[in-house]
């Protein structure tokens, strides 16, 4: 199987959480007031599991940074400077 680049695993990260918030959001217009929806809590899951894969496989390929809080794939990685491919 090949590695997925960096830009790849940005890419499925941003699927997982649209998806995500898709599910919240059905899941909010199925619920009744005060008993939430079991879509919404799939969700909810659905979308926290899209943050811990960006906290697993998106990082810098040469120092391993976390780049968690990074909105946009950039040049250059901000901890190590090294150009990202």
């Amino acid at each position: 199987m090949k590695k997925l680049t960096v830009k790849q695993h940005i890419l499925v990260c941003t699927i997982i959480s649209l998806i995500g918030a898709g599910l919240i959001l059905l899941g909010g217009i199925l619920s009744e007031p005060l008993k939430p929806h079991i879509i919404l809590w799939l969700g909810i899951i659905v979308f926290i599991s899209s943050t811990i894969y960006r906290l697993i496989f998106v990082r810098c390929p040469h120092c391993g940074d976390s780049w968690l809080g990074v909105r946009t794939m950039p040049e250059y990685c901000p901890k190590c400077g090294k150009p990202i491919c």
